[in-house]
């Protein structure tokens, strides 16, 4: 496989990155071979120097993954090696993940907000058009329990919503002013607003913010541009046009955003999204991404995700992929 040159270290993603390609080329070649694969790094591993990485698989007798920089070639050492393992060898030449993108979570967001978690699902080829019955018949049940779940407590007190309006304080943004798009939600509904069809996506979204009371959002990945990014805004970020507004805004130097090479997706963490990388009934290819703050922790986010999960695919089928983004694993790939 010839690719673009690699310059410094192969990160730990671009190292796991590999094992994936492995053990998916070993089954599909021998569906057999599952118990097995080539190691992945774990929380607790170094990752490797830059000019070699060699693993050992048990694909018939078993092969070699030799990863080499430009102008390398396989030693006479590593040539016995496959004589005497009777291994296949195969050879990434100039090897680099170029055209990969990722949702990065900046180490200041976790310095802040050390608790802070992600649930995310990354989808491709789904059908978003049209509306399903089915579909509005559960967002209608999430929005009845809605209305008498706050009839008669204080939406701002909830332990899922209260956390965001802490949140937004710390990072400058007044909660009476910016609500976090869950308290938005909530208000909203609570008051007797049925919420009106988008696509599929969003309903579906919807209906899970509403049954577990969290921010649940997403983007278009055909709209954006480069890797996405949760960070603060720095000092000279573009306007950005949001939903509903009719000129664009640049964040302000601080506040949460998601954001991408072209300028911001999502505004003040959650507050609202960019017009540009919204989901439409064209949209095939994208994440969606569920939001905690504590006391929403692991357990619950995993939850709401496999749910979200089950609910795309069955509705909107495509390929789909979820996982979780936290302080110990502060990337994942889209």
């Amino acid at each position: 496989v010839n690719c673009a040159p690699i310059a410094g270290r192969f990160s730990r993603s671009e190292t796991n990155f590999v094992a994936d390609i492995v053990n998916t080329l070993a089954q599909t070649i021998n569906p057999a071979v599952t118990e097995r694969g080539v190691n992945r790094l774990g929380p607790s591993d170094a990752w490797l120097p830059g000019d070699l990485f060699v693993e050992t698989h048990p694909l018939f007798r078993g092969f070699v993954v030799i990863l080499f920089k430009p102008g390398a070639k396989i030693s006479r050492r590593r040539k016995k090696y496959c004589i005497l393992h009777n291994a296949y060898c195969i050879m990434f030449e100039n090897f680099a993940i170029c055209n990969m993108q990722y949702l990065r979570v900046s180490e200041d967001i976790f310095q802040a907000f050390p608790d802070a978690i992600l649930g995310v699902i990354v989808f491709q080829g789904i059908d978003n058009r049209g509306e399903n019955p089915e579909i509005l018949s559960m967002l209608r049940k999430e929005e009845s329990h809605t209305v008498q779940r706050f009839a008669t407590n204080p939406i701002n007190e909830h332990p899922h919503i209260s956390p965001w309006r802490e949140a937004y304080r710390k990072f400058g943004a007044k909660p009476k002013d910016y609500p976090s798009s869950i308290e938005n939600l909530i208000r909203r509904v609570s008051k007797g607003h049925q919420l009106r069809h988008i696509n599929l996506l969003v309903d579906l979204y919807n209906t899970i913010s509403l049954r577990h009371i969290v921010p649940v959002g997403g983007e278009d990945l055909d709209q954006t541009q480069g890797d996405i990014h949760l960070t603060f805004a720095g000092a000279s970020e573009p306007p950005v046009t949001l939903l509903g507004e009719p000129d664009p805004r640049s964040p302000k130097p601080g506040e949460v955003i998601y954001k991408d090479d072209l300028g911001a997706l999502c505004r003040r963490w959650n507050w609202k999204e960019a017009d540009r990388t919204k989901f439409s009934e064209q949209t095939v290819h994208g994440f969606l991404v569920i939001e905690g703050l504590p006391p929403v922790g692991p357990p619950l986010v995993e939850q709401a995700i496999g749910e979200l999960f089950t609910l795309v695919k069955s509705y909107c089928g495509g390929e789909l992929k979820k996982g979780i983004v936290h302080t110990a694993k502060r990337e994942m790939a889209l």
